[in-house]
């Protein structure tokens, strides 16, 4: 199948936009200003690897309108790669940001290292039996068998994931539904666009879908992230009004026991002095109790400053 690149130039210029547009989106969390849960490492990396596809991408329609073939082999090889990537990587982002299970987050690894297995010893044999992709001898870039294959693979994880997903969203409720169900729409964005690249080459139908997908995904991100923090702000706030109604009762139970109890003995005794007393024992054992109980006032007062 002969692909005339005359449109390589044109090609290249949505990626040029691509990255404009994502860098512009996702600037604060590539250069890891937005807190670091470990949710955000994996969508972080996963944003480099899709910044990484843009700019090959670009590349590729650039080097085949100038026609440097060596270059756009290479690039064309780095095409291949990156588009794994970003998509593995996508998924390792789903997992986390969606809590999966043991065994679903097992498998889907499992059929990452396999759809990258085949991807790197397609492309490693390539030089030699021309199965991936060729150009003939006119320099026309021509496509082989395994990289309809390659496609058709990477459409089928791209589905398991979004079946993943689907699952989840239909057992979950309320906050965590709706983000299994974004989750759910970019995934089947991104295999739908797949699918068009592989029928409309000189198209940028993945890099549109990645785009499109992930600037309404970020935007989620964002509202979700905005959520979260009220709810932690109130989280807090409930927890200073729990300990400050803790404080409360304690100065309370403090009040009506632990001060009325030396309050009353030395009330008592300065009455007992007032009316008289026949002994001097009697006398300093009243003045020693109304100066331990005046003792014990003076502790309890210190003990409130501190809590206060």
């Amino acid at each position: 199948m002969g692909v005339c690149f005359m449109q390589g130039f044109t090609y290249s210029v949505f990626s040029v936009l691509a990255v404009v547009i994502h860098l512009a989106f996702n600037s604060k969390m590539l250069l890891g200003r937005t807190g670091q849960t470990k949710h955000k490492a994996y969508y972080r990396v996963f944003l480099f690897a899709v910044l990484t596809y843009y700019v090959v991408d670009g590349a590729w329609g650039i080097f085949a309108g100038l026609g440097w073939q060596k270059a756009w082999y290479a690039d064309t090889v780095l095409y291949f790669l990156s588009l794994v990537a970003f998509v593995v990587m996508w998924s390792r982002f789903v997992i986390v940001y969606l809590d999966f299970g043991k065994w679903p987050a097992r498998i889907l690894f499992l059929a990452a290292c396999a759809l990258l297995a085949f991807n790197v010893a397609a492309l490693a044999a390539n030089p030699f039996c021309g199965c991936f992709f060729h150009f003939d001898e006119h320099g026309v870039y021509q496509i082989d068998y395994l990289r309809d294959l390659a496609f058709a693979l990477l459409v089928s994880y791209e589905i398991i994931v979004s079946g993943f997903v689907l699952d989840k969203a239909l057992r979950c409720q309320t906050d965590e539904r709706r983000r299994s169900l974004m989750v759910f729409m970019f995934s089947v964005v991104l295999a739908v666009f797949i699918v068009l690249q592989v029928f409309w080459p000189l198209t940028p139908f993945t890099a549109l879908g990645c785009l499109i997908g992930n600037c309404f995904f970020r935007v989620f991100v964002a509202q979700d992230e905005h959520a979260m923090e009220q709810r932690h702000l109130l989280e807090k706030a409930l927890e200073k009004a729990k300990a400050a109604e803790k404080a409360r009762n304690l100065f309370f139970s403090i009040v009506s026991h632990d001060i009325r109890t030396p309050l009353n003995a030395i009330l008592g005794y300065s009455e007992i002095l007032r009316n008289g007393l026949e002994t001097k024992l009697d006398r300093d054992e009243a003045l020693d109790s109304i100066s331990a109980n005046g003792t014990t006032l003076l502790q309890l007062v210190d003990d409130i400053l501190d809590l206060a």
